[in-house]
């Protein structure tokens, strides 16, 4: 869900690769893989990176959740001087 709100602020591509749980989605900005929720795992990705699309990331979350976290997103952006 992240990968969403940031590909909303700072466009890019949204990416996939798979983890135990499923898929893990993150963002490809400027040529670079950015992952702002690696930390959420216990061992090291190893990075398919898979090109995903906003359709197939928003299936793992609900539009309440999104708008939440888009507001914390947005508030850590500006705090950090990010945007």
């Amino acid at each position: 869900m992240t990968a969403l709100v940031v590909q909303d602020i700072k466009g890019g591509y949204i990416l996939k690769t798979p983890c135990k749980e499923g898929w893990h989605f993150y963002n490809q900005l400027n040529g670079q893989r950015c992952d702002f929720t690696q930390e959420q795992f216990r061992e090291p990705l190893h990075y398919a990176d898979i090109l995903s699309s906003r359709e197939e990331a928003f299936m793992d979350t609900n539009k309440e959740q999104y708008e939440a976290l888009k507001k914390n997103v947005m508030t850590y952006f500006i705090h950090e001087n990010l945007l």
